[in-house]
């Protein structure tokens, strides 16, 4: 359960939570695809008003990602060919990058380059844990993007600190009284995210057994540390629990990060989706050709290029 927040952790939720503003419209399409009987052409009409949300469909529809062999030109023929789900998690996406600008002198780059490859790698794993939840993916998804957001409510004070901290989390504790995983955890409450995105956004560093979906956090945790492997070819060692509760052992897990090598493929995809500014989206959307953002490159570690997964994964 989300534990209740300090004053200071909560004014600094706040202040978080307001840059660059709600992700109002992740908010109201979910909240209409909650709805019963919902309409493709009802959601459409909620993203339509949005010129980056638009292009961003539109730029995903039409990628290698969901290849089809006919152009998709319009928004309500994009939300058929990605799904509901998959236009929810998109959203959150173009939202997530315009945050990540708004901390001058951050890599955001970097920070954004992991945050859709561990989001991606939490969606494909949440396939596999529940498959039977069409939903389940797509809530490992927004928790794997955000996982890491309350790094920016505490960049730059604790940046060099922290780089050269064999225990960031505990610098982060003694600097602030709380870690980035704590504020995280409670903008995504201020966002009204689900609980248990918010929990596995608090627990993602050492998953809980506590928290309100248990096979979420694990699904995090797991897909954050593979991201990090793959992209650089070292991580932390992943929480006994939470491999339990994925069905993993430890040389399964090994095993499947090789496999996300295949999976971040689609990261690239939902990376230069959302990689939208206002003015090159209107244009896009008018048909005036736009300048294109810079192409998302996953620089994967590879260790032994002739690995297979082993037989059954």
């Amino acid at each position: 359960m989300l534990k209740p927040a300090t004053s200071s952790l909560e004014h600094a939720a706040r202040r978080l939570a307001r840059l660059p503003g709600r992700p109002s419209l992740y908010l109201d399409v979910a909240r209409l695809i909650g709805e019963r009987n919902v309409t493709t052409n009802a959601v459409a009409r909620a993203i339509r008003g949005d010129a980056a949300a638009t292009a961003a469909l539109l730029r995903l529809a039409n990628s290698p990602l969901y290849y089809r062999s006919r152009h998709v030109g319009t928004v309500a023929d994009a939300i058929t060919t990605i799904g509901l789900e998959g236009v929810k998690a998109l959203l959150m996406t173009v939202y997530y990058a315009a945050l990540q600008r708004e901390s001058p002198g951050m890599d955001w780059w970097a920070r954004e380059r992991h945050g859709v490859a561990s989001a991606v790698a939490a969606r494909a794993l949440g396939s596999e844990i529940r498959p039977s939840d069409p939903g389940f993916p797509e809530r490992c998804y927004v928790a794997g993007l955000l996982h890491d957001v309350g790094q920016l409510g505490l960049f730059p004070s604790t940046a060099r600190a922290v780089s050269i901290a064999s225990d960031p989390l505990a610098v982060e504790q003694a600097l602030h009284g709380y870690d980035h995983a704590a504020l995280g955890a409670a903008v995504a409450h201020h966002w009204n995210l689900p609980l248990s995105v918010c929990d596995a956004i608090r627990d993602h560093h050492a998953p809980t057994t506590e928290s309100a979906d248990p096979p979420l956090t694990a699904a995090v945790h797991l897909a954050a540390l593979a991201a990090d492997r793959v992209i650089t070819g070292r991580s932390g060692e992943p929480d006994p629990g939470a491999l339990a509760l994925a069905g993993f052992s430890g040389d399964d897990f090994v095993a499947w990060c090789e496999r996300v090598h295949g999976v971040l493929d689609g990261a690239e995809e939902w990376s230069r989706a959302s990689e939208v500014d206002p003015g090159a989206a209107a244009a896009e959307v008018a048909g005036i050709p736009a300048v294109r953002p810079p192409e998302f490159h996953v620089e994967v570690y590879t260790p032994n290029p002739e690995a297979r997964m082993p037989a059954g994964m």
